[in-house]
């Protein structure tokens, strides 16, 4: 599944001057005032991977959706394929200055969206075609739930397979298990926007920003898994995501 899916991605790339597949399904007259999904997509130098991860996002079977996609100071190509992406597609919407960090783009990007379901997704990682499907239909079944997660693949930079990563399904499991690592893949997540706090990711608690706010979810809220893979993690040693989880492991390990 995951080859053909990656031949579609050359495909894709190779055709992207016509906009052939996207054309396909007539993406040009689409008209989203109030998308119900909002993806939070920041951007930091992420040329080599962000068409893919755009089309990745284009093709998902839920079309109901916008991406706001916040480039951060970027200095190679990431901002010019931002935008001829949003040329031709209005669900995404594009914002761009100085660089900020992580944790102040994410919350720029939830203040920012339009949706009260919040899907995020790294610039070089990999949505499955029915991730946002999936999520939706978990979080509509909750009204309680604030976070949503799902297993999901690790592969390499090249895009050849490298393992699936299960995790636990029932809530106390995955709270308890909270007590010992961050068992959730920041990409993978889809939140409520109505239950989330005032104070949204925090920038006082090292590259553990993610883990700090789903403890405070934990604490009011319940959380749903999708007992499917909904994506892939591209281990980019050159990205800022693996820099960041190399700094987050070493932080929870002398600090949590």
């Amino acid at each position: 599944q995951w080859r053909q899916h990656n031949r579609c991605c050359s495909k894709f790339v190779d055709k992207i001057s016509g906009y052939a597949t996207i054309e396909n399904k007539n993406i040009m007259n689409t008209k989203q005032k109030n998308p119900l999904v909002s993806f939070l997509l920041p951007v930091y130098n992420a040329e080599k991977f962000l068409t893919e991860t755009l089309h990745s996002i284009i093709e998902q079977t839920y079309e109901n959706f916008e991406v706001i996609a916040i480039d951060d100071g970027s200095s190679d190509g990431s901002l010019a394929i931002l935008k001829k992406y949003s040329s031709f597609d209005p669900r995404i919407k594009v914002y761009s200055r100085e660089n900020r960090g992580l944790v102040r783009t994410l919350n720029e990007a939830i203040e920012r969206s339009s949706g009260e379901l919040l899907a995020r997704i790294d610039s070089d990682d990999l949505c499955v075609p029915n991730r946002i499907v999936w999520q939706v239909e978990a979080m509509n079944a909750n009204c309680k739930a604030a976070l949503c997660y799902g297993y999901f693949e690790i592969f390499s930079e090249e895009g050849e397979f490298i393992t699936k990563e299960f995790r636990h399904s029932q809530q106390e499991d995955i709270k308890r298990w909270m007590y010992f690592s961050n068992p959730i893949a920041h990409a993978s997540v889809m939140l409520r926007k109505s239950l989330l706090p005032k104070d949204l990711y925090s920038g006082k608690v090292g590259p553990t920003e993610d883990f700090e706010f789903w403890t405070r979810l934990a604490a009011k809220h319940d959380f749903v898994c999708i007992r499917k893979v909904i994506m892939r993690y591209r281990i980019n040693t050159s990205g800022i995501m693996h820099t960041i989880g190399q700094q987050q492991h070493a932080h929870m390990k002398n600090n949590f």
